[in-house]
């Protein structure tokens, strides 16, 4: 959890320079795209294979924290009943790969489509 978390805080970081700084102004856009064309500059991150690669990996890395986030919730609250355990395993396995899978999709098809 606590490398996932970590490998998780660096692409969100990351994440954040990319989009959020530019649009509040912390850093400045890439030449040739304005502040605010947010289109624009994902088209651009994601023709890219290793940048495109990059977020799917850190998506992987997203759903595994997110699967064992879920359980170790249910266990912190004490609703780990062993008549709900596997319930709960299922429902956050199947939670953590539908969200890295969901994300997953768009650098995929940016770089595949665009």
């Amino acid at each position: 959890m606590f490398h996932t978390g970590i490998i998780v805080f660096i692409f969100l970081f990351l994440h954040f320079i990319d989009f959020y700084f530019i649009k509040i102004g912390l850093v400045a856009p890439p030449s040739g795209i304005a502040a605010h064309d947010f289109y624009g500059r994902t088209l651009r991150l994601f023709s890219s294979p290793w940048y495109s690669l990059l977020y799917v990996v850190s998506f992987v890395f997203l759903g595994i924290h997110l699967n064992h986030a879920m359980q170790s919730a249910f266990q912190t609250l004490g609703w780990n009943h062993s008549k709900y355990t596997d319930a709960v395993k299922f429902i956050g396995s199947a939670y953590s790969v539908f969200i890295a899978l969901g994300f997953s999709l768009v650098p995929v098809y940016l770089y595949l489509f665009k």
